[in-house]
């Protein structure tokens, strides 16, 4: 508890107190599968645990990118795995580079999206949502744009859809 009430009052202090020269808020060269790692532990601190297995190519995947864009991205993704299960939530994160672009699909053991909502994700508000008010597709939509990324459902030999992700690799 007091590890969630120490990071509850970071994130306000941010609210209140903005500082462009947060490393929070500075791009640079990230690795995203080590990103995801601290990320999945303090996500599991906060609500709980996501099961994450990373399946990665045999490069590095890097990507020039900040905390805030980042945990705005995955934490939309994880929450919806999230409250999708009944149970414990695993997300397997299938990364694919090809060319100068890091690809990620993200599969849950949830049900999936199915075919109307796949139609205007990541850019239409979905009020019968009740996952935080439809907004978390279009928060993820916004950072990758920020990111010059992409966002995306594709369909799944089982029908459903699932969310995928594109970057800039950052190749420095």
């Amino acid at each position: 508890r007091i590890a969630a009430f120490t990071d509850a009052m970071e994130r306000f202090g941010r609210i209140v107190e903005f500082d462009p020269g947060d490393a929070y808020f500075v791009a640079r060269r990230i690795s995203l599968p080590d990103w995801l790692r601290s990320f999945n532990d303090d996500y599991a601190r906060r609500h709980g645990m996501v099961h994450m297995d990373l399946v990665l190519p045999a490069e590095g995947v890097h990507i020039y990118a900040n905390d805030h864009l980042l945990s705005t991205i995955f934490w939309n993704v994880w929450i919806n795995a999230q409250q999708a299960v009944e149970s414990d939530c695993w997300i397997k994160l299938l990364f694919t580079i090809t060319g100068q672009v890091v690809t990620i699909l993200a599969l849950d053991n949830g049900p999936g999206l199915n075919e109307s909502s796949a139609a205007d994700a990541f850019r239409n508000y979905r009020p019968e949502s009740r996952l935080h008010r439809g907004r978390g597709l279009l928060e993820v939509n916004e950072a990758l744009g920020r990111l010059h990324g992409t966002g995306s459902l594709v369909r799944q030999d089982s029908g459903t859809y699932r969310i995928q992700l594109t970057f800039p690799r950052d190749v420095r």
